[in-house]
C-alpha cells in the first residue's frame, strides 16, 4: 500500500502515513519514505512506539550508524539519549553532573555530527517518556534559510569556509567545559558555508548559522579589477 505525505509547513517537514514501521519495510515502501527524506527533510510518524531493536532496524535502512561517544548516558551504543536518568542504573543523574552540562548544549540550535570527517545523513528520535507539557523538539530546515538569502549574500559567502567545534558548542553552555583536555578530536575546517546537499542535487544548505560552527577559517577576497 502507498505511504500518505502530509506537508506540516510550506518550506519543510511532513507527516507519514500508511507505513508500520515497527515491521520491516518492503522496497517500495522504503523508497517512497526515503524519497519524502529528500524532499521534506524532516519526516513525523505516528503509531506506536518503537523499542530500542525496532528503531535500531528502521534507523539501519538510512546506512551505517554512529557509536555514540563521550558523556552522553548512552556513551557506547547507537542511541544518543537525552535524559537525566543513569542508562545502566535507572538513577537520576545530578544536575552538576559533567553528563547533564553536556546535554544541555542540546537547547541550543544546532546540527546534528557536523563536526565529524562523515558528517550524519540524519538522527532518528522517538519519544520513550513522554512530560505532561513541554520538551518539545524544534526543527529549522538550512536549505529553507539558504533559498531566503539574498542573492548578493549568497554570492558573498559562496567560497567561506566554516570551522565546526564541538567542543566550542558545549563552552557556549558553561566557558571552559573541555579545557582539561578532554574534548575528542572535534573540530574540523572543510565545510563550505553553502554546500548541496545530496541526494537532492541543486538545492544548496547552509552549514554555517549554528553550534557546532565557530568561527569561519577561509573566506576568499573578490578579485578587484
Amino acid at each position: 500500500m502507498a505511504i500518505t505525505v502530509t506537508r506540516l509547513t510550506p518550506c519543510f517537514a511532513a507527516r507519514i502515513g500508511g507505513a508500520d514501521i515497527t515491521r520491516p519495510l518492503d522496497d517500495e515502501t522504503w523508497s517512497e519514505i526515503r524519497a519524502a527524506f529528500d524532499e521534506h527533510s524532516v519526516l513525523v510518524f505516528g503509531g506506536p512506539g518503537l523499542d530500542d531493536e525496532q528503531q535500531i532496524a528502521f534507523s539501519h535502512r538510512f546506512g551505517a550508524l554512529e557509536v555514540t561517544r563521550s558523556m552522553n548516558p548512552a556513551a557506547g551504543t547507537p542511541f544518543a539519549r537525552q535524559s537525566n536518568l543513569d542508562i545502566k542504573t535507572g538513577a537520576v543523574i545530578p544536575a552538576d553532573d559533567r553528563r547533564m552540562v553536556y546535554q544541555l548544549a542540546n537547547m541550543l540550535w544546532h546540527s546534528d555530527s557536523s563536526f565529524k570527517p562523515v558528517p550524519s545523513l540524519c538522527s532518528l528520535l522517538s519519544a520513550r517518556i513522554l512530560p505532561p507539557e513541554g520538551g518539545a523538539t524544534e526543527f529549522a530546515s538550512a536549505r529553507c534559510a539558504y533559498a531566503s538569502l539574498p542573492e548578493a549574500l549568497k554570492r558573498r559567502v559562496e567560497s567561506a569556509i566554516v570551522v565546526h567545534d564541538f567542543s566550542w558548542s558545549r563552552d557556549q553552555v558553561r566557558p571552559g567545559f573541555f579545557t582539561d583536555g578532554s574534548a575528542p578530536s572535534t573540530r574540523r575546517c572543510s565545510t563550505r558555508w553553502s554546500a548541496p546537499i545530496p541526494p537532492m542535487a541543486g538545492r544548496r544548505s547552509s552549514s554555517a548559522p549554528t553550534p557546532p560552527t565557530s568561527s569561519v577559517c577561509r573566506w576568499r577576497r573578490a578579485a578587484r579589477s
